[in-house]
């Protein structure tokens, strides 16, 4: 297995295996490929911190991070597809409420950190065990280059009970009123923290 900088081809490919978990139930799938792809490209940041996992030339896993004052070019690409897409109003207003839900997060999870920590911002696994091996080389990167904690956010819709299991010390819990009538209950968020 080799440990690589990431390779922005494998964008869709990473979509496609999350889609399925952040999807919006009854939208139209070219939709949700955007909605989803949208997500991914959120996460990622050009820096030294977006590395892939590969075996036998099959992306396996990666991972993406960004220190405190890092931005990257999401926003500005949905935008540019958001023009050139047939969106409904619908569509419409489901993608800025993801957008807003994604920089309230982003802001939360940045106000407790400081120049001296890094955001874990995504990490995703095609190949089982493998997001332990890209989480471990990414964990051993922050290491040496001397932040002090790496911190992260996620949601009730993901496996958030993993970091408590992999000893990530629970620094905000909250609910995130907007999608939460979404959803039909709390939508809880959470921001973790593991010192390094």
């Amino acid at each position: 297995m080799t440990v690589e900088p990431f390779d922005a081809k494998y964008i869709p490919l990473l979509a496609e295996t999350v889609q399925h978990m952040w999807e919006l139930p009854g939208q139209r799938d070219d939709f949700n490929r955007l909605y989803v792809e949208y997500i991914v490209r959120n996460t990622i940041y050009e820096n030294p911190y977006a590395v892939q996992l590969s075996e036998n030339g099959e992306l396996c896993a990666a991972a993406f991070a960004a220190r405190k004052n890092e931005h990257n070019d999401a926003s500005r690409w949905l935008d540019m597809r958001m023009a050139e897409c047939r969106l409904s109003d619908g569509e419409t207003a489901n993608l800025e409420q993801l957008r807003t839900y994604l920089s309230a997060m982003d802001r939360k999870t940045l106000v407790a950190m400081t120049s001296q920590d890094v955001k874990l911002s995504l990490f995703i696994s095609r190949k089982r065990g493998c997001g332990a091996i890209v989480l471990s080389e990414i964990t051993d990167r922050f290491r040496k280059a001397g932040f002090r904690s790496m911190y992260l956010w996620t949601d009730c819709t993901c496996n958030w009970e993993y970091y408590v299991r992999h000893r990530f010390e629970l620094v905000n819990e909250s609910v995130y009123a907007p999608l939460s009538s979404d959803y039909g209950y709390d939508f809880k968020t959470y921001v973790f923290r593991k010192k390094l």
